[in-house]
């Protein structure tokens, strides 16, 4: 025979190899036209089944196969003529468009890969196994420095591939509008696009519904715009409840919606000081910027950075205004009656939140990491994770006008963090 198949690979004859691969790249626009059927009705799950378990498959063939990249041709043309729109219920994207889905998550993009740019994968593979070949082919059984080398070399592909996804997000943006820059800016901040790095596994949280009551399919941009209904607290109260759940696994006389003392006789510099004598704010814990005396006060904002009040303004600009509005009206009193401190929690709903917020997050996720014996990486992704599911289930319900009882967060403290990261493919 001029070749033959081994662990999913084709070695042989160039015509025998040649002849694997296309039926390989049959088999997967097949599966590709499968997913698209699936994607009409579950977006989420076709999505994540790509990124997920096709791609992969895809990578591992082309890393073992040395193809000519029209070969991959109909495979791109069937995933850009059908499964993105499906999944995305539009019109196939331009060129540009196309591109700036191709990009990671934290880039911006949504990971729906081209697959004629993963030709180079056959390169980087031989360069990455160079010295492992080396040594199987003079049968060699000592490997002294190679798995070293082998191992500098994967790191330097790697910051390659890096470095090269930073060009092409630079290029890409710079031709993008101002609408679709803001998008991108705001889909890259830390935790923004965690949703969309995790498998949809109900049981841990990672879900989405399917449809918005008005009948439209469901889209982020759609849950943001909506017309029907309008329930912002709904989306505050999500995000204060989460907090304070898991201020309570790691701080005492956690409280929610503390109220806070009367005064008697305390005057303010500050105009926008609350001085109402039943003023309360989201939540009270101890212990968790100091000892175990020390009081924290916490009020939430979550707004939404798209509108168009905000447009002309810099996300940034927008996440100091909500901050100094919070600290002008509750920091004064809190210092000088309750004698504590004061954290301002801003989110904007499409996931990212202030420095300051994020500065907050950092410290709960590493007394959470030192409570349940978790590694920190581990831990602060699936803070991230939980509140950017919960920012988006919210906001869906909050524009949607849903009247159904928002999610209880009872269950977060006893979620077996190892297992849900596993379990969802959460990167750590």
């Amino acid at each position: 025979p001029d070749g033959h198949k081994y662990l999913g690979a084709a070695i042989g004859q160039e015509d025998f190899c040649k002849a694997f691969l296309q039926k390989k790249i049959a088999d997967w626009t097949h599966e590709i036209k499968d997913l698209t059927i699936i994607a009409r009705s579950q977006p989420h799950a076709a999505y994540s089944a790509f990124t997920h378990g096709i791609v992969g498959r895809w990578t591992y063939a082309l890393r073992t196969s040395q193809d000519d990249s029209t070969l991959l041709r109909p495979l791109e043309n069937c995933v850009q003529e059908q499964l993105i729109p499906a999944i995305l219920n539009r019109d196939p994207l331009n060129p540009t468009e196309r591109k700036l889905l191709a990009l990671p998550a934290r880039f911006g993009g949504l990971g729906l890969i081209i697959p004629e740019n993963l030709t180079s994968e056959y390169v980087h593979s031989q360069n990455i196994t160079r010295p492992l070949v080396q040594k199987i082919v003079q049968q060699e059984l000592s490997l002294d420095d190679t798995l070293y080398l082998h191992d500098t070399l994967k790191a330097s592909v790697q910051k390659y591939k890096q470095e090269q996804l930073k060009s092409s997000a630079d290029a890409i943006e710079s031709q993008l509008s101002e609408h679709l820059k803001r998008a991108v800016l705001l889909a890259k901040e830390k935790g923004a696009s965690s949703w969309l790095t995790v498998i949809p596994v109900e049981e841990h949280g990672y879900y989405l519904p399917d449809k918005c009551p008005c009948g439209d399919s469901f889209n982020v941009d759609h849950a943001l715009s909506c017309p029907t209904g309008g329930f912002p607290t709904m989306r505050h109260n999500e995000i204060r409840d989460i907090f304070g759940g898991l201020l309570g696994k790691v701080c005492t006389d956690v409280q929610i919606e503390p109220v806070l003392q009367p005064l008697s006789g305390e005057s303010f510099s500050g105009r926008c000081c609350t001085r109402d004598d039943e003023a309360r704010l989201d939540v009270k814990a101890n212990a968790f910027w100091g000892d175990t005396f020390q009081r924290t006060f916490f009020d939430v904002r979550v707004f939404n950075a798209n509108a168009p009040s905000y447009r002309g303004t810099t996300i940034s600009s927008c996440y100091k205004r909500h901050e100094q509005e919070k600290k002008r009206k509750y920091e004064q009193r809190i210092r000088h009656v309750e004698l504590a401190s004061f954290t301002p929690i801003i989110y904007s709903c499409t996931g990212g939140c202030s420095s300051l917020t994020n500065t907050c997050v950092k410290r709960l996720a590493s007394l959470l990491s030192v409570k349940t014996d978790n590694p920190y990486s581990m831990t602060i992704n699936w803070v991230r994770c939980r509140i950017s599911f919960a920012l988006l289930r919210s906001s869906i319900a909050c524009l949607r006008g849903s009247r159904c009882k928002p999610s209880s967060y009872g269950h977060v403290l006893d979620t077996n963090i190892r297992l849900a990261t596993a379990e969802s493919g959460l990167a750590h």
